[in-house]
């Protein structure tokens, strides 16, 4: 992901991947992330790329993909546009 975003000018940082947690959604698998990691969510920039839709409260940040065909140029291009441009970083 690191590589797609950086050849579209992204200069930020790909920090990590959530943890798989037994009989938890993916938001509260951000959530364990985050708070794991000390992070406070309302402050960051950043995006949920993702094949599961179950990303509450995060939809605003979310960037749906498929397992199927994986990150598309499409999906990178909204991942950018959700990130403020090829600029922010």
């Amino acid at each position: 992901m690191q590589m797609h975003l950086a050849a579209r000018g992204v200069t930020g940082l790909v920090e990590g991947c959530t943890p798989r947690l037994a009989y938890r959604t993916r938001g509260e698998e951000i959530q364990a992330w985050l708070d794991a990691n000390n992070y406070k969510y309302k402050s960051l920039t950043f995006v949920v790329v993702d094949d599961d839709s179950d990303v509450a409260p995060f939809e605003d940040k979310f960037v749906p993909t498929s397992f199927e065909t994986g990150m598309t140029e499409a999906d990178a291009d909204r991942a950018i546009e959700l990130l403020g441009g090829p600029d922010a970083g």
